[in-house]
C-alpha cells in the first residue's frame, strides 16, 4: 500500500470516490484512511478511519473489494 497518495475507487462502494492512507504513527499511532468524493479542497464530502496497523487498512480495502488506481 502506498502511503500520502491518492487513489481512484473504480467499483464496488464507494465507486468514483477517492482515497489516501496517511501515516500518523508518530502522532496517535495509526494510520488514517481518508475518503472524499472531490479532489478539489475544500469541496465535497468526505470522512476518515483510523486504524492501528496498516494490515487492518489492508483488510479493510479488501473487505470492500475495491478495485483502485493510485492517481498521484
Amino acid at each position: 500500500m502506498k502511503l500520502n497518495l491518492n487513489a481512484k475507487i473504480l467499483n464496488g462502494y464507494y465507486t468514483n470516490w477517492y482515497f489516501r492512507i496517511e501515516d500518523d504513527t508518530k502522532i496517535t499511532g495509526g494510520y488514517y484512511l481518508l475518503l472524499f468524493d472531490t479532489l478539489e479542497p475544500g469541496v465535497g464530502n468526505g470522512f476518515d478511519n483510523w486504524f492501528l496497523t496498516i494490515e487492518e487498512v489492508e483488510k479493510h480495502i479488501a473487505h470492500y473489494g475495491w478495485i483502485f488506481e493510485w492517481i498521484d
